[in-house]
């Protein structure tokens, strides 16, 4: 046998001899030893595996089962947002809520102004009011002196006060206002006159300040013709204002007076209005 292997092993290279002797210089017992740990290891894991594989939970206590049950473990990451769903249906329509306070008004443009309306009727005359209130009265008179003087009655108020026109006739002619009223009565006036020019004339009156009235009568205004040198005579014209003073009221004289020369139709006019204010 021995030549026989002999012959085997040759080759005409040599290459089959050189391997068997590498081989032979490593099989050392410390290799033998190892590689028989490792082929019994390898058969015991499998038989262990297949003795002691959990392939059931009838192979474990209800302890472990239980522990495994309640124990939780970490919380992995968050995953990625999955795409939106299809769109639900509508649902029902809630209830009308309560109404909202009322906002404040909007500035809002002037409109245009509207024709003018039809006048209504008159109404009816108001019943008399309660005495007391300011009063007044319109008067008016002309008078020509038959003889010398003449006079015109012009108004009376309450309380005893009245006036008259007076008119004298002499080389001019004289033209006036008498006021009678109680004692005690005070009366102020102011007459400005001109000529029928517009000029001022010869004879005029200034302010009369602070005549005493008594009941028989005393003159607050005087205005007289004049006669000019180489001219006829002519007449003059006079505003006279004044303010008569009483325990019971104060009035207000507004007049005008004419005095025309002698001959003319009227001599002496005067229209004017007396306001009574009670104190």
């Amino acid at each position: 046998m021995k030549g026989g292997l002999e012959a085997r092993t040759r080759s005409p290279r040599g290459l089959p001899q050189k391997m068997f002797s590498a081989l032979r210089s490593r099989l050392t017992y410390a290799n033998i030893v190892a590689t028989l740990a490792l082929v019994l290891s390898m058969s015991g894991g499998a038989l262990a595996a297949q003795r002691y594989l959990v392939s059931s939970t009838n192979q474990l206590g209800h302890g472990v089962i239980a522990t495994m049950k309640h124990r939780n473990g970490k919380q992995g990451k968050k995953g990625r947002k999955g795409p939106g769903g299809p769109a639900g249906s509508p649902g029902t329509q809630g209830a009308t809520g309560a109404q909202g306070i009322q906002g404040p008004l909007g500035a809002q443009p002037p409109g245009r102004t509207g024709p003018e309306g039809v006048i209504g009727e008159r109404g009816a005359t108001g019943t008399a009011g309660a005495p007391g209130g300011a009063s007044a009265v319109t008067f008016s008179a002309s008078v020509t002196p038959p003889n010398v003087e003449a006079t015109a009655h012009l108004f009376s108020l309450p309380g005893g006060l009245s006036a008259q026109l007076f008119c004298l006739r002499a080389i001019f002619t004289f033209g006036g206002i008498d006021v009678f009223a109680p004692t005690g009565s005070r009366a102020e006036a102011r007459l400005v006159a001109i000529n029928p020019r517009g000029e001022p004339p010869e004879t005029t009156s200034d302010l009369i300040e602070d005549v005493q009235l008594n009941p028989e009568g005393e003159l607050i205004a005087l205005l007289l013709s004049n006669t000019p040198a180489h001219e006829n005579v002519e007449s003059n014209r006079a505003h006279i204002d004044g303010t008569i003073l009483t325990e019971s009221a104060v009035i207000h004289l507004d007049a005008f007076l004419q005095v025309a020369p002698l001959g003319s139709p009227r001599t002496c006019t005067v229209h004017g209005s007396a306001a009574d204010y009670p104190r």
